[in-house]
C-alpha cells in the first residue's frame, strides 16, 4: 500500500507543470522596418492600480541594432479590454511618430491583490507577469501596420528546474532500489523466524 501511494506521488510531481522560474524577460519587437529589443523582470508589482488600467514600465532598448535609447510603454489590463495592449514611446526622428500604439492577443497575466485604495484608485493593487512566447500585434491606426513580439526568458537569469522526465526516472529508480534490498532482507527474516 506505501509503495503504491509513494509511487502515486512521485507520478503527481513528475508530471506537475512547473513555475514560472525566470525573473527577466527580453523583448524583442519586430515591424514597419524596425527592430526593438530590452529586458523587463518578469514579474513586477503595482499599488494603486487606476481606472486606466495600466501598468507602466520602461528601459534601456536597442532599436535597428543601435543601443542608447530608453523605451517607455504602457501595458494594458486584458481583463477589461480581452486583448493586451502597448504604447511604446519611441524616438519621432527613426518611426515618424512619437508612439506605437499595439494590440493583439493576452501576454500578460495579472493577479489582483486586494488593497485599500482611494478613488480614482481600484480597490487592489497589480502584479502582471508576462508570458513568454511569440505574439502578432497590430497597430491600433489605420492602417494598421503587423509587427511581432517575441518575449523569452532571459538565460542568465533562469532558474534550472527538474524536468517531469527527470522526476519521473529519479522515482522509479529509487523505487527499484528500494524493492531490490526488500526482497533481500524479507528472507533472511523468515529464516528467522522459523528457526
Amino acid at each position: 500500500m506505501r509503495f503504491a501511494l509513494c509511487t502515486l506521488t512521485v507520478l503527481a510531481l513528475a508530471f506537475s507543470p512547473a513555475a514560472h522560474a525566470d525573473t527577466i524577460d527580453d523583448f524583442t519587437i519586430t515591424g514597419g522596418g524596425h527592430t526593438i529589443t530590452y529586458s523587463l523582470p518578469a514579474t513586477s508589482s503595482y499599488p494603486d492600480f487606476d481606472l486606466f488600467n495600466f501598468f507602466p514600465e520602461s528601459a534601456p532598448a536597442t532599436i535597428d541594432g543601435v543601443s542608447g535609447y530608453n523605451i517607455n510603454g504602457d501595458y494594458y489590463d486584458p481583463a477589461v479590454f480581452q486583448y493586451d495592449s502597448l504604447i511604446l514611446n519611441v524616438p519621432a526622428s527613426i518611426f515618424g511618430t512619437s508612439s506605437i500604439d499595439l494590440a493583439g492577443p493576452p501576454f500578460i497575466s495579472f493577479l489582483f491583490v486586494p488593497a485599500n485604495n482611494s478613488f480614482p484608485y481600484l480597490p487592489y493593487d497589480v502584479v502582471p507577469t508576462f508570458i513568454p512566447g511569440t505574439y502578432t500585434l497590430d497597430t491600433t491606426t489605420f492602417p494598421t501596420t503587423p509587427y511581432t513580439l517575441t518575449i523569452a526568458i532571459d538565460p542568465s537569469t533562469a532558474t534550472p528546474e527538474p524536468s517531469g522526465a527527470t522526476l519521473l526516472t529519479t522515482g522509479v529508480l529509487a523505487f527499484t532500489g528500494f524493492a531490490a534490498i526488500r526482497r533481500r532482507i524479507t528472507p533472511a527474516s523468515n529464516q528467522t523466524k522459523s528457526a
